[in-house]
């Protein structure tokens, strides 16, 4: 668990949600009060991201070996 946290795939992908985010967080307006839920979101959307790719690269893997 502790490796799928601190993979480089995992830190490009949480990299690119909070600055991708972020831009969306200042465009929007938002006070500064509802910072810790925009970390939170992109900490969550880096993960849901990287399970999903590591998922789809082990299952097409699996299917082109075959």
């Amino acid at each position: 668990m502790k490796a799928f946290f601190w993979s480089a795939s995992f830190l490009f992908v949480l990299l690119f949600t909070l600055v991708f985010l972020g831009i969306v967080f200042l465009l929007s307006g938002q006070g500064m009060n509802l910072l810790w839920k925009y970390v939170l979101i992109s900490f969550v959307t880096a993960a849901v991201l990287r399970g999903v790719t590591t998922w789809l690269r082990q299952h097409v893997m699996h299917h082109l070996s075959k």
